[in-house]
């Protein structure tokens, strides 16, 4: 795909004035007719495109180019508005860079929203979203319901991107949602702030690794629950979490690594740090800082929890170098878990260290401070 601003079609060609005030509608979507079947890539200059309609594309693949996050601002005014991209081809693909993706209402929908074919592990389209901010205008009043949502996808980047919220608020349902049978998924450095969830992992996705990411003021951190079934490798490390609910939720996820994130415990609500649902057996969650920063303040708080169920037990995992702070119990682990290793886990001022009513055979519990 062409990545150079020579190599693509300029929306200002195609009659976009990029001032903020004119409709730049037709013009943008005179500018995607435009991409040749073969594939294309569409420029918007420094400016600001006010649109009032969906863009995107289904049959070809199309770089979508910016000279930077606020430099080249893409602005909707109605609530159904973003970039769609439902192909119809499974070997189609995406590159978002170098943009804005603002709303100007309350709800303004899916700001990316990209689906593939559902054809399972045989989805060969490719997608890269960098360098990319999706906010509201008015960050006290303007939202997205949902900032990018990627289906079916394989070989996913996503990377340097800032997605806000309406500011102290969860109005927002998600910041990243990743579903279907998207496989090989890569996410870092990403910046959240303000949705009900901040990376929600739904479906047959495999293979999900989620990197230097920082998520503030939400319900969930990460939450990857698959249920009836179990999908490997979720890899959630170097990142910090500043929830209400919950840094880390699984369920159904297998061979799956957490390792050196910080997670905090924001205001009263009932708080778990780490759940490790039924199915998430052979997991590693190593070298993690769990922490009430007001532990004056009410409401149940547990750092890990281990919790299996009779036909998808949680076995073989190793629980090790992890620090818990102000917590009512450190570890946790519930009925239908078996065959751990609890090592070298550090407690401060926690109620209880390490509370065992689940695992029963062929555990290592030892040198817990």
């Amino acid at each position: 795909m062409p990545q150079t601003n020579a190599d693509c079609l300029n929306v200002k060609d195609f009659g976009a004035h990029g001032n903020g005030s004119k409709d730049d509608t037709a013009a943008v979507e005179r500018a995607f007719a435009a991409i040749p079947r073969s594939g294309g890539c569409i420029y918007f200059p420094r400016g600001t495109y006010e649109l009032r309609r969906q863009i995107g594309s289904r049959d070809r693949s199309v770089t979508v180019l910016g000279d930077g996050p606020d430099v080249s601002n893409i602005r909707w005014t109605n609530p159904r508005g973003g970039m769609s991209f439902s192909f119809d081809n499974v070997n189609t693909n995406l590159t978002i860079t170098g943009l804005s993706l603002l709303t100007r209402t309350s709800g303004g929908g899916k700001a990316i929203r990209a689906r593939w074919p559902d054809i399972g592990s045989s989805t060969f389209g490719a997608c890269s979203i960098n360098q990319v901010e999706i906010r509201g205008v008015n960050g006290f009043s303007h939202y997205w319901n949902e900032g990018i949502v990627i289906e079916n996808g394989w070989n996913t980047i996503l990377d340097a991107i800032w997605i806000r919220g309406r500011a102290n608020t969860l109005d927002s349902d998600y910041a990243v949602r990743l579903g279907g049978n998207s496989t090989n998924t890569a996410m870092s450095r990403i910046n959240i702030s303000f949705a009900k969830t901040g990376i929600e992992v739904t479906g047959a996705t495999e293979g999900t690794n989620i990197d230097q990411c920082y998520v503030l003021y939400t319900n969930y951190g990460v939450r990857a629950h698959l249920t009836n079934q179990v999908r490997p490798y979720l890899t959630v490390k170097s990142s910090h979490f500043d929830v209400l609910n919950a840094g880390i939720t699984t369920q159904g996820r297998p061979q799956s690594f957490f390792d050196s994130n910080l997670i905090y415990r924001r205001e009263n609500h009932a708080f778990t740090g780490i759940s490790l649902g039924d199915g998430c057996q052979d997991t590693h969650v190593t070298n993690n800082m769990i922490v009430d920063p007001e532990p004056d303040t009410p409401g149940s708080k547990n750092g890990l929890v281990i919790t299996g169920t009779a036909g998808r037990p949680v076995t073989s995992c190793h629980l090790l170098g992890n620090k818990f702070t102000a917590m009512d119990t450190g570890i946790w682990l519930k009925p239908y878990s078996s065959r751990l290793l609890v090592a070298n886990n550090l407690f401060t001022n926690c109620g209880t260290r390490i509370l065992n009513q689940g695992a029963t055979s062929g555990e290592r519990i030892h040198h817990n401070f």
